[in-house]
């Protein structure tokens, strides 16, 4: 007796889908966040309180102002909590453009942008590629 051999393909599939089935029904582990959590630094220009947001604090703190910053500060309650920056020159922090009478430079060393920024970070770059 002869089968058919459209019946011993369906067979085999079925046996197949039944064990994949059986293999992944287990109760899986699930793996650990190892993503790296990077907190920004931000600054309340009323009351120079500093926070450092991580992702799931930003998100938060955007919900409470239907929006982008400023946020609200959690010390004295203005909406006045900015992003604070880094000076890549000499490490001074200050504001961004984006504060009233912020000029998104650094206070203490002014770097001249044509002069001095661009190399520097045309350099940076180029170390980059040349890593890869």
């Amino acid at each position: 007796m002869l089968l058919n051999p459209k019946l011993i393909v369906a067979l085999v599939i079925f046996a197949a889908a039944v064990l994949i089935f059986f293999l992944n029904s287990g109760d899986a582990e699930e793996l650990p966040d190892n993503t790296p959590s990077i907190a920004t630094p931000y600054k309340c220009a009323a009351c120079d309180k500093k926070v450092e947001l991580s992702d799931d604090q930003y998100f938060a703190k955007r919900e409470e102002v239907d929006g982008e910053p400023p946020f609200i500060c959690s010390a004295c309650t203005k909406q006045q909590l900015y992003r604070l920056y880094t000076c890549n020159f000499c490490s001074t922090e200050f504001f961004g453009a984006e504060v009233p009478g912020g000029t998104g430079q650094c206070p203490k060393c002014h770097p001249p942008l044509d002069d001095y920024v661009a190399p520097e970070v045309e350099e940076r770059k180029e170390r980059r590629v040349l890593s890869y």
